[in-house]
């Protein structure tokens, strides 16, 4: 499974924070989902990825599709905390998506130069 993680729109930052998931398998097309990643709620555990694997698979058969529980691996390593948590546990990063676009902040000012050095926070130079 691949991630990185996403902002979401509205209530609290909890509730708006995602994963950026994708899900893939060596099993045989019956288990097989769509490849384009999904936006996840961060606080899904294993249970909340297998129902949405379960859907997925749902949506893509004809046939009857039999709900089951799956297993989701990172790094080698099975899930078995809240996304985030195990994000943070192992260590692993993930690139935080950019915020919604806002309005444009109009000023008189020339921007000479963008400083994106400090990964906390981008500099901007301004010529008046």
């Amino acid at each position: 499974m691949d991630f990185g993680v996403a902002g979401g729109a509205g209530g609290s930052e909890e509730a708006a924070r995602r994963v950026r998931v994708r899900f893939t398998t060596k099993l045989g097309p019956p288990l097989r989902v769509p490849s384009a990643p999904l936006a996840v709620p961060s606080n899904l555990t294993r249970m909340g990825l297998s129902e949405i694997v379960n859907l997925l698979l749902e949506n893509g058969t004809s046939a009857e599709h039999e709900t089951q529980p799956f297993d989701f691996l990172i790094d080698g390593e099975l899930i078995r905390l809240p996304l985030e948590e195990f994000l943070l546990a192992k260590g692993i990063s993930a690139a935080v998506a950019p915020r919604k676009q806002q309005d444009p902040c109009l000023h008189d000012d020339w921007v000479s130069s963008v400083d994106g050095s400090n990964p906390r926070c981008i500099s901007f130079i301004y010529i008046s």
